[in-house]
């Protein structure tokens, strides 16, 4: 049975999210619209992309990840989440939409929300986790977004750029910006010769304010 496809979009934004039959939610799109309608669930759509990363990551104490890595990836948890059902609403401007999974093992019920202004060519998203199974887990992680829809067809990582802010004390907002793949960033490894992912990461950490 093919992936069904669900487009939420306005005037300034396009989001496109496919639900496989038996895999996680994952984001087949997302880019600014200048004129896009909302439509309607569809079994047929156009030839997206295809993209392998769940929409959720989730770690919990005793189910770890399928790749060892120091990345928040492959999680258990998030590959055995299962689409449920969604949900729109708007108020004062603001579009809001809520896409729900479940994991029957855990009983973990985890809500992706996409929040955005009406016009303005950006989202804003977190995800929100409830416990519904017999059992108490440990939350290790839950990511806010995940997706492999950066690039479309025909784009390339060298051409990508990653925008830093480095702050501290009396030092806050400094901004940089250098390409994704190079010295400061991630090392092209040539995954098509080896048909293993890559393991590295780009990580930014905040304490306290």
């Amino acid at each position: 049975m093919p992936s069904r496809f669900i487009r939420w979009a306005h005037s300034g934004l396009r989001l496109v999210v496919e639900i496989p039959v038996d895999a996680p939610v994952r984001i087949a799109q997302l880019d600014p619209a200048t004129s896009v309608s909302v439509a309607a669930d569809a079994t047929v759509e156009p030839a997206y992309t295809e993209r392998l990363q769940p929409m959720v990551e989730v770690l919990v104490l005793g189910e770890g990840n399928a790749l060892a890595n120091v990345r928040f990836t492959h999680t258990n948890v998030g590959s055995r989440l299962r689409y449920v059902d969604d949900e729109e609403s708007s108020h004062g401007g603001w579009r809001t939409w809520r896409i729900h999974q479940r994991d029957t093992v855990t009983g973990l019920q985890v809500t992706t929300v996409f929040r955005s202004a009406t016009d303005v060519p950006a989202v804003q998203t977190w995800t929100e986790v409830v416990n519904r199974g017999a059992r108490s887990v440990v939350l290790q992680m839950v990511s806010s977004l995940a997706t492999g829809a950066l690039m479309q067809p025909g784009d390339r990582a060298e051409d990508l750029s990653l925008m830093r802010g480095r702050s501290e004390w009396c030092g806050e907002g400094r901004w940089a910006t250098f390409l994704l793949r190079g010295a400061d960033g991630l090392a092209d490894i040539d995954t098509g010769l080896h048909d293993h992912d890559g393991r590295g990461t780009l990580a930014t950490a905040s304490r306290s304010t």
